[in-house]
């Protein structure tokens, strides 16, 4: 190796030989500085560096050798222990398992190493038992250790009963722990051996396990025999301790006497293998974490209640059916109050106290009063019988009946509202039934209220029963009871009492209904006397007296019908009837009238119709205040019923009249109706003065329309008590008609051979699926029924919408076929080129009381069949009551069969007989919705008379034909003048003839002198057939002497009377046929010369009603020829 250098020694770095070196650098360093020069010295070299060393290690050792025993022994003294958690479990008969938390403290610098030992605990001064501890390392500072499983051996049992007893007992308590132990040292790993180990410990104790917590204590498996006692605990463990298991415990349960105050056995209580495994700092168990957060134990133990002492007893269950906390004292059962024999002993003197939670249900958990006979006595005393249902609930379960008996009660009444009502004191109380488990009881109690504030609280809460359905009221205060069962026969006292109990109210006495009613008396200066009988229902249990009472009777707050007066007695959840007895006096305005609520009372009496009836009671004829004070001024509403009673009981209609314009109906009518007013009613005086109607028709169960007849005077006379008739006379308005319908009764009307049901009949409410009936319903929705003004005594009662179902039977009109119809006059009026028009006059009979008027009416004419045309009537006029109705109207002739129409006007004209026709009616004979279906069903017969018929008078067209003598340049034609009639209104123009002429061959003149013809030849004699035709003009209206159409010869006109527009000078001719020539018919025709030959005439004519052509086939017998 190189030498140093002196720059090296000197540079001021480290070198690796700066240890040994250090002290020659420090003398250099002194020389230098006292300035002198350095000496050069022997160099020191690693053999005296080695040398060094070993010898101070030896010096070491010898040192440590001496020093380190005392050392240890010093430091083991120092060293603290501290028990954290010690667990006791698995015990036997002498030994138990320890695990326990050590928690050692050392100032050593020197860890060691602790070698398994055994070490004995000692406890005043002797052993109660040896362990094994496990090796455990110790440094510097505070190590825990665990001990785990090391098995106690107990050497000596009296120190371990005292050790025991002091670890239950005591606060904290001290102990040795001692042995030897042997120990290494970790540095050089220096073992030492046998060294004495003596401790003292600290350890916290049990403190008697004073806080002993009672969670729940359950009765209820309790038998007839016995009160079984299930209990949760929660046991406060103060102590590092625990114990597991701590073994099948028991305890006997103590109380303190009432009496004498000495501690009497009430209760045996075990458990089966408990155990304390909460120490004081590990975490209560779940069960018990609301009484601390560490050191509690849960524990359940069972036994059962024993009565030592029946005074005792009954004080404890009194207690615990009070709701507070019960006190009492739990010691170790002797001997044995553990099953495991190391602990037994120090538990056998475990005395602590507790306390038992409260009955967490009380015994009375509801009452509902079944009955409560309220009996006033005086200001402030009311005598009371009630019977209360009692539900209770026994702590002791289902199956340990108690029996309940000798029961006495004072308790405080309070409102709901707690105020103070009265002290309830029983003076008896009869129980039925036994406590077991959840039970009804009833309690017969006969007793006292006493009340307070002069009753004026009371009155209240009666007030409120009587008004309302329900009222809350308080019970609060205790009972004595004696109780029988298990336990055997207790006295039980103060038991509390404390409910909120709904008392079922009189709901303001709702349920009053009336049962009879009426008006019997004359009426007097208090009114109208008036009876009547009432059901009160109460449906509350109260039943009280209430004695003699007034009320008033109303309709509304504004409208008093009168006062009368009763005895009342309500009796609980039953009707009670009373008769009342007054006057109804209603007050009338200055006019006489009622009010208008009083009308509506007495309308919706008669028409069968409940209404609301106030009833107050007025007063009471009492001199208790809270009896006044809680039943004066009640007001009850009660449904006062109608009665069923037809006022209009019949309903006749003499005559109506129905106007059928061309869209509506009008009616008038004249009726009567008898009156009938109800029984209750008979014998208050009336007269009906007016009357409306608002109602609505019905036939064949069909709602015709609504029907108003509107407010007018009527007619009312008396029949009976109760009974009379009305009369008037009115137009009837009808709305929202059911067209169809309505129809179809007219059509009934017009054809019934016998009466037609029509009804008045309040309304019944259409269907509403029909636009027609909708509005048939919203018409309906105004007022309805028979609404008359009634006088009375007590006023003018104006009644309104009384129901009304009265049928009228109106007679039918049979068709218009009685007697038929009469054609009394034809007349003509005009003509067209297609038709021909003739006024008529016609009458039949209408056997009905309804008078029909048609504004006009159009029928057919029909012949065999065929149509002649149609006849329109105007102003048609159906006269009622089998009345002859007279119609006229124009018949316009156009037959559809020329035929036919031409043979009938023939026969008319020429005819001596009535011609058949059938009038029919269609579906334009009028446009009147309502004869629809009746006329088209219409079929009448008539017959028309003939001309001859309809003027006798003038029975033929040609009264007389006048020849004039042939020239003699031709004998066989010969000009004729005819003298002619008309009795029609209308100019009747000849425009063709071509008849022929039959005489006579025998006639003679009756006593008369009228010429009568006995036979005609039967070939004619002449034909009046003229090739050029003169048009003849009949005249119109004619006298039935009639006029010429022509004449001849000089001043002819002045013999002759002339139709107007006649031809004078010159006739037309007939032609002779020489056929009939012969000497009789020569001298027959001489023979009558100065008398006139009558002929019979017979062939066809042409004449001209204006435009129109009427072909007839002419016939006519006695035509009169004579000799100009």
């Amino acid at each position: 190796m190189a030498k140093p250098s002196a720059d090296c020694l000197d540079d001021g770095q480290n070198s690796s030989l700066e240890p040994l070196l250090s002290p020659h650098r420090e003398i250099n360093d002194k020389v230098d500085a006292a300035g002198n020069s350095p000496r050069r010295l022997r160099r020191w070299t690693w053999k005296h560096t080695a040398v060094l060393g070993i010898g101070g290690i030896a010096t070491a050792l010898v040192v440590l050798a001496f020093s380190i025993r005392p050392l240890a022994l010093r430091a083991i003294d120092t060293t603290k222990m501290d028990i954290q958690r010690m667990q006791l479990q698995f015990p036997r008969n002498d030994s138990v398992q320890l695990t326990t938390q050590l928690a050692i403290t050392s100032d050593s610098p020197f860890g060691v190493t602790m070698h398994p030992a055994q070490l004995a605990i000692q406890f005043e001064n002797a052993t109660v038992g040896i362990f094994y501890t496990p090796a455990m390392d110790i440094s510097k500072g505070t190590n825990v250790h665990t001990i785990a499983n090391a098995t106690l051996t107990v050497t000596n049992f009296q120190a371990w009963t005292k050790f025991a007893g002091a670890m239950v007992h005591s606060t904290n308590m001290t102990w040795t722990l001692s042995g030897e132990i042997d120990i290494s040292l970790h540095l050089l790993s220096i073992p030492i051996s046998n060294l004495p180990f003596t401790k003292t410990m600290g350890l916290g104790g049990m403190d008697g396990l004073r806080s002993l917590t009672v969670s729940k204590m359950d009765l209820s498996k309790s038998t007839e025999t016995q009160v079984l006692a299930a209990i949760d605990t929660c046991l406060h463990n103060p102590s590092a301790v625990a114990l597991t298991p701590v073994g099948s415990l028991c305890f006997d349960v103590f109380y303190r006497h009432p009496i004498t105050n000495v501690s009497t056995f009430v209760g045996i209580l075990t458990s089966i293998n408990s155990s304390l495994p909460v120490s004081s700092t590990d975490a209560s168990d779940a069960k018990c974490t609301a009484y601390g957060a560490t050191g509690m134990n849960s524990m359940t133990l069972s036994g059962h209640i024993v009565s030592s002492d029946p005074e005792a007893t009954s004080a404890l269950i009194s207690q615990y059916l009070s709701g507070n906390a019960t006190h009492v004292q739990v010691g170790g059962c002797s001997p044995s109050a553990s099953s495991i024999s190391l602990y037994n002993a120090a538990l056998r003197s475990l005395r602590l106290n507790s306390t038992l939670p409260p009955n967490p249900l009380p015994l009375i958990q509801d009452l509902a009063f079944a009955s409560m006979d309220v009996v006033p006595q005086t200001d402030t005393i009311v005598g009371m019988h009630t019977v209360v249902k009692a539900t209770t609930h026994s702590p002791l379960g289902n199956h340990s009946p108690l029996t309940l008996s000798s029961m006495t009660m004072a308790v405080e009444l309070l409102s709901g509202d707690e105020e103070r009502l009265g002290t309830f004191v029983t003076h008896r109380v009869d129980v039925t039934g036994n406590v077991s488990g959840t039970t009804n009881l009833t309690l017969a109690c006969n007793a006292s209220l006493h009340l307070f504030e002069n009753g004026m609280p009371f009155g209240r809460f009666v007030r409120s029963l009587v008004q309302l359905r329900q009222t809350p009221i308080w019970v609060r205060g205790s009972f004595n009871v004696i109780a029988t069962g298990a336990l055997g026969t207790l006295r039980l006292t103060n038991v509390p009492v404390h409910v909120l109990s709904l008392v079922g109210g009189m709901a303001g006495l709702s349920n009053v209904s009336i049962v009879n009613f009426s008006l019997p008396g004359p009426h007097s200066s208090e009114g109208q006397q008036v009876t009547a009988v009432s059901d009160i229902w109460n449906p509350s249990a109260i039943a009280m007296d209430v004695g003699d009472v007034q009320l008033r009777l109303a309709v509304s707050t504004k409208s008093v019908l009168g006062f009368v007066a009763t005895h009342m007695t309500l009796e609980p959840q039953s009707t009670s009837r009373v008769h009342l007895d007054g006057h109804l006096n209603p007050a009338v305005d200055d006019h006489g009238d009622l009010h208008p609520d009083v009308n509506a009372f007495f309308s919706r009496y008669i028409s069968n119709e409940p209404s609301l009836l106030e009833i107050a009671i007025t007063s009471i004829n009492t001199t208790i205040p809270w009896v006044q004070q809680s039943l004066a001024r009640t007001q009850v509403q009660t449904v006062f019923p109608g009665v069923a009673v037809d006022l209009i009981s019949h309903l006749a209609m003499p005559e109506m009249h129905i106007h059928f314009n061309a869209t509506a109906m009008i009616m008038h009518a004249r009726m009567q109706a008898r009156v009938a007013l109800p029984s209750a009613l008979a014998h208050l005086p009336i007269n009906i003065t007016h009357l409306e109607l608002s109602s609505q028709l019905v036939s064949n169960h069909n709602v015709l329309s609504h029907v108003v007849i509107p407010f007018q005077a009527v007619e009312y006379s008396p029949t009976g008590f109760g009974t009379g008739s009305v009369a008037f006379e009115s137009d009837i308005s009808l709305h929202a008609i059911d067209v169809a319908a309505m129809a179809q009764f007219v059509s009934r009307l017009m054809f019934a051979s016998g009466t037609v049901p029509l009804t008045i009949e309040s309304s019944r409410g259409p269907p509403a699926n029909d636009a027609q009936l909708d509005k048939m319903r919203h018409a309906m929705e105004r007022a309805d029924g028979v609404s008359p003004v009634v006088k009375t005594p007590m006023g003018r009662l104006a009644l309104s919408n009384l129901p009304v179902n009265a049928t009228l039977m109106l007679v039918g009109m049979d068709g218009l076929q009685l007697d038929g119809v009469n054609v009394t006059s034809v007349d003509i009026v005009s003509g067209t080129s297609d038709s021909l028009v003739l006024s008529m006059a016609l009458t039949l009979w209408n056997p009905s009381q309804v008078t029909a008027i048609l504004d006009s009416l159009s029928v057919q004419v029909w012949l065999n069949e065929s149509l002649l045309g149609e006849a329109a009537l105007a102003n048609v006029s159906l006269a009622c009551c089998h009345v002859m109705s007279a119609l006229t109207g124009l018949f316009s002739f156009h037959p559809t069969n020329m035929t036919a129409g031409r043979a009938f006007l023939s026969r008319f004209v020429s005819g001596k007989a009535a011609q058949e026709v059938h009038i029919r009616g269609s579906n334009e004979s009028n446009p009147n919705p309502f004869l629809r279906v009746a006329l088209p069903k219409l079929q009448l017969t008539s017959a028309v008379p003939s001309l001859s018929q309809f003027f006798p008078h003038m029975p033929t067209l040609v009264s007389l034909s006048k020849m004039y003598k042939p020239s003699i340049w031709d004998l066989f034609t010969v000009a004729t003048a005819l003298k002619v009639r008309n009795p029609f209104g209308h100019a009747i123009n000849v425009t063709a003839t071509n008849l022929q002429l039959f005489p006579c061959a025998t006639q003679h003149k009756d006593a008369s002198g009228r010429l009568i013809c006995s036979k005609y030849y039967d070939v004619p004699l002449a034909r009046f057939n003229p090739k050029e035709f003169i048009a003849m003009v009949i005249p119109a209206a004619t006298t039935p002497e009639g006029c010429f159409t022509c004449c001849q010869g000089a001043k002819c006109w002045e013999a002759m009377p002339l139709c107007p527009g006649a031809t004078v000078g010159s006739c037309m001719k007939a032609k002779v046929d020489m056929s009939l020539w012969s000497f009789e018919m020569i001298k027959t025709l001489y023979a009558t010369m100065t008398t006139g030959l009558l002929m019979h005439v017979e062939g066809t004519l042409t004449a001209m009603i204006d435009a129109y052509p009427m072909e007839l086939d002419y016939v006519q017998d006695e035509l009169l020829v004579v000799m100009a």
